[in-house]
């Protein structure tokens, strides 16, 4: 967590620090991004940043913070959604919401199609490792949900299934960042994006629903 220093910036200081953060970390993996080039681009002196965070996994794990804020995804909450309503309306509203937002932020959009990219690269520092599990853990509770309330099938092994899943979930993630140019260009409607995400989550839907 940032120290106190940091707390006591205004808020507009504190926000271009992160959004500095966010887009170099967006664009870089952990060990290639500078804590030097954030200083600098957030107008501050080189290394700066080390007066407001522990180091640089402080300010990494910050920034995933303020995604997730803003994402509104906070799992307990989300989960528990899933539990009242019906599951695959619920994936879909809210991953309308995450498209929105990405298309609105690309930094936002890009940093969370990381995330969701689950691999473990040797060169991958262990923080981005430990997200990255805890984002496959976080889906693993999501599609648990969907088994015990018979919106995802059970007649095949659970790994195997969550496994495709994932990947699943993951393709649609990485559709929509290697193509931004479509949503910033305006060449796809607010109606359209909806339409989009229904025939994903529909697609989605017809391979892991129980069969009748």
């Amino acid at each position: 967590m940032p120290n106190s220093r940091f707390y006591k910036l205004d808020q507009e200081k504190k926000d271009l620090i992160i959004r500095t953060a966010l887009k170099e970390f967006s664009i870089k993996s952990f060990n290639q991004a500078s804590i030097n080039q954030i200083s600098k681009n957030a107008g501050l002196s080189a290394g700066n940043l080390y007066y407001y965070f522990e180091n640089k996994e402080d300010l990494y794990m910050t920034v995933v913070d303020y995604l997730l804020i803003t994402l509104e995804f906070e799992l307990n909450n989300f989960t528990a959604s899933l539990s009242k309503g019906y599951f695959w309306e619920v994936i879909k509203t809210w991953l309308l919401k995450k498209v929105m937002i990405s298309i609105k932020d690309k930094d936002i959009g890009n940093f969370f199609s990381k995330l969701s990219q689950y691999n473990t690269s040797s060169e991958m520092s262990l923080i981005e490792k430990n997200i990255k599990a805890k984002v496959r853990n976080d889906f693993r509770s999501v599609f648990d949900i969907g088994v015990k309330k018979g919106a995802i099938r059970s007649d095949l092994p659970m790994d195997f299934l969550f496994t495709l899943h994932l990947n699943l979930v993951i393709t649609t993630h990485q559709w929509i960042s290697a193509n931004w140019n479509l949503f910033e260009n305006n060449d796809m409607s607010t109606e359209e994006i909806k339409q989009f995400v229904d025939n994903a989550i529909e697609l989605i839907k017809s391979a892991m629903q129980p069969i009748n």
